[in-house]
C-alpha cells in the first residue's frame, strides 16, 4: 500500500473510514467526508470507495458529496463494489454509484455474489 494513488499518500492507504459499534455490538459502517478531504494531498489521484461485507456504506448523498469532492480536486472516484453487488439492507441489489468514474466488481469464490 501507500503508493501515489491513496487518499492521503500515508503507509497503509486508508482514510475517512469508520466503524462504530452500538451497545448490542452491531456496527455501523460508514464514510467520514471531512477525513476523505484531510487526506487528500497533491499525491493523490484517485478517491477509492470500498463497500465491505456486503453493506453499502456511503448512501447517495455521500456519493454526490464524494463526487464533487474529486472534482474540485481534479481526482477520479473509484467505488469498490466487489462485495456488495448483491448486498443487503436498504440498498438490496445494489449495482454502483453513478457518481463514481469506475464501478469494480468481483465474483470470486469468497465474495458474496458467486450464487450469481
Amino acid at each position: 500500500g501507500g503508493g501515489g494513488g491513496d487518499a492521503g499518500g500515508n503507509a497503509d492507504g486508508h482514510a475517512g473510514g469508520n466503524a462504530d459499534g452500538d451497545a448490542g455490538g452491531i456496527g455501523r459502517i460508514g464514510i467520514d467526508i471531512g477525513a476523505v478531504e484531510r487526506a487528500i494531498s497533491p499525491r493523490t489521484v484517485a478517491i477509492l470507495v470500498t463497500h465491505p461485507f456486503g453493506i453499502v456504506c456511503a448512501s447517495y448523498d455521500d456519493m454526490a458529496t464524494i463526487r464533487s469532492l474529486a472534482t474540485h480536486h481534479g481526482l477520479d472516484l473509484v467505488e469498490d463494489c466487489a462485495e456488495c453487488y448483491t448486498g443487503s439492507g436498504q440498498y438490496n441489489s445494489y449495482s454502483g454509484s453513478s457518481q463514481a468514474d469506475v464501478c469494480l466488481y468481483s465474483f470470486g469464490t469468497i465474495k458474496t455474489a458467486t450464487a450469481l
